[in-house]
């Protein structure tokens, strides 16, 4: 859940803005240590979004880079935790 928080935290700080997959790990990577699998991120955030508190976007450009934003349901929880 640790990993789960962090990026919630990560999209918190983001204010409504949507993150890139690219730009959400580089942010992961810096932040968690020691520094999570890919297959562990990508399940954080495809239990996030199965509980509603992430949406995926679809990326025009690039559709192997989706973006990621907080749902309604994420920010309440983020404004819960105090995250």
């Amino acid at each position: 859940m640790n990993l789960q928080i962090e990026i919630i935290r990560i999209l918190r700080e983001a204010v409504g803005h949507p993150l890139l997959l690219s730009v959400l790990r580089a942010q992961v990577d810096v932040r968690v240590r020691p520094r999570p699998l890919k297959a562990v991120v990508d399940d954080a955030l495809s239990n996030l979004s199965a509980k509603g508190y992430i949406i995926e976007s679809p990326n025009e450009l690039d559709d192997a880079d989706p973006y990621y934003q907080l749902d309604e349901k994420g920010e309440a929880f983020a404004a819960k935790q105090r995250l």
